[in-house]
């Protein structure tokens, strides 16, 4: 494990005291998560040999068709297919390099890559929007079922004084009854699409976490190098 964590170089040794002292590599660390939440999304929507193409060219940087196909170990309709599919979606980075002057499709390489940094800002905004999509789904919902969501807080107001005074159960239950059999599959049915609504906007805030922090951390990078203009 502490191998792996130095290979990754998530962990790194900064004194010898004590028989070493080790801290963690911050931004190391939050690239890599933000990387595994793009491959994540990745693999979700598009499957696992979409998944597979866009690990590999993290990790070889720049690949031409033929290359993707072999490293890849897919069949070259489907490498080509999925391939497209992800640069369509601006998830993958094409650049053209001619070997003439004249721009010969024949005589040029044209080279895909990911530029994570690109990546991640289009992810982000994208999930900005679904949240809000989200958000505006939920509050809906329990606006459309106003009047139903107060008259069941109201009963259960009334059922948990009843309770705590010790109340028959028929009396109980005579106020539950209060909430019909239709209102009662609604309040099911709004319960658990604000509860879906719910775990989505929890996810989709995992991801906007880890992909704005990245963010911030390339933007600081970028504003703590030194000028090279000279005054």
């Amino acid at each position: 494990m502490h191998s792996d964590f130095c290979q990754e170089r998530l962990v790194g040794k900064v004194g010898e005291s004590g028989g070493g002292t080790y801290a963690v590599n911050i931004k190391n660390s939050v690239t890599l998560l933000a990387k595994a939440t793009v491959e994540s999304v990745v693999q979700e929507k598009f499957g696992s040999k979409a998944a597979r193409i866009f690990r590999l060219l993290l990790r070889k940087k720049y690949l031409e068709q033929k290359q993707i196909e072999e490293f890849a170990m897919i069949p070259a309709k489907e490498a080509k297919d999925l391939t497209y599919t992800l640069f369509a979606e601006a998830l993958l980075s094409l650049q053209e390099i001619p070997r003439t002057p004249d721009y010969a499709p024949s005589r040029t390489f044209y080279l895909f890559s990911v530029n994570i940094d690109q990546v991640c800002r289009m992810l982000l905004d994208r999930c900005y929007r679904t949240m809000c999509n989200l958000i505006t789904r939920r509050e809906n919902e329990t606006k459309d079922n106003k009047r139903l969501l107060e008259k069941q807080h109201r009963v259960e107001a009334i059922v948990s004084s009843l309770v705590t005074s010790g109340a028959d159960k028929s009396q109980v239950q005579e106020v539950e009854e209060m909430i019909t059999p239709p209102e009662g599959v609604q309040l099911k049915r709004v319960k658990h699409m604000t509860t879906k609504l719910e775990q989505g906007e929890l996810q989709l805030d995992e991801t906007i976490f880890v992909l704005s922090t990245y963010l911030t951390m390339c933007e600081k990078a970028i504003l703590s190098k030194p000028s090279t203009r000279k005054k």
